[in-house]
């Protein structure tokens, strides 16, 4: 049984990993894993509806808790015929597989577009991005994906897919941490960093945002403070101010 999980695992995280893409005509997320049904139409018609039924799941999730959310629930959600809705995923399962893999395409594109940026703007753009600017960031991460990840921790398949999308993210930190850093490093590995990095945001976001609004701002400018450290720009200032 152990064996197979982890054959399971193996072929997923690579599915997840190299075939995902972007259809831009569709403006839509393709991608195949093992066990999980995806084979619905792409035009732009089945595009929105499957949206709009994403959309529909998470206002469940956040309302209800994913173990007691039902696919009945999400249909009337959605206002659509719980038929219609299995046409469209076969489960809430493939709906959460869903949600993962589009807000990993989310994050990884929303890290490649900081090669536009360099030093400290670099670092202020993904602070805007993590906590700030990007709704779709900020209203997925905080609430819906604490609850998604609970699920991760005892479903074999949808544990995949969080691994996968955390290892592409973490390549990405490391690549951006590598165009900041300044000096040796201090003796960490831009590999540690990243998790140090990734780490923090979905902490910042936990003790901050469910107390206040207002506390995404302080999160950022957190997050902005820690990037420094960990790059050694913080230690760069004092020795001009010196």
């Amino acid at each position: 049984m152990v064996s197979a999980v982890s054959t399971q695992g193996k072929l997923a995280r690579k599915s997840l990993t190299q075939s995902l893409e972007v259809d831009q005509a569709a403006t839509s997320y393709r991608f195949v894993s093992p066990g999980v049904r995806i084979s619905k139409p792409t035009k732009k018609k089945g595009t929105e509806r499957r949206r709009h039924i994403i959309s529909a799941f998470i206002k469940c999730v956040k309302r209800h808790g994913y173990f007691n959310t039902t696919m009945a629930e999400i249909a009337a959600e959605a206002d659509i015929q719980p038929g219609h809705l299995t046409y469209y995923f076969s489960n809430k399962k493939e709906i959460l597989h869903c949600c993962y893999v589009s807000q990993a395409a989310v994050i990884v594109d929303g890290l490649e577009r900081a090669t536009n940026y360099h030093g400290d703007k670099k670092i202020e753009y993904l602070a805007r991005f993590f906590f700030t600017d990007n709704r779709v960031v900020n209203c997925f991460t905080t609430g819906f994906m604490f609850e998604a990840f609970g699920v991760a921790l005892n479903d074999p398949e949808i544990r995949v897919d969080r691994e996968a999308m955390d290892e592409k993210i973490r390549a990405n930190l490391v690549t951006v941490l590598e165009d900041l850093q300044v000096g040796d490093g201090g003796g960490c590995s831009l590999r540690d960093k990243a998790e140090i990095a990734y780490a923090i945001i979905p902490g910042l976001k936990f003790t901050l945002f469910f107390g206040k609004q207002s506390g995404l701002e302080e999160g950022r400018e957190l997050f902005v403070k820690t990037l420094r450290a960990l790059t050694g720009r913080e230690s760069l200032d004092r020795k001009s101010v010196v």
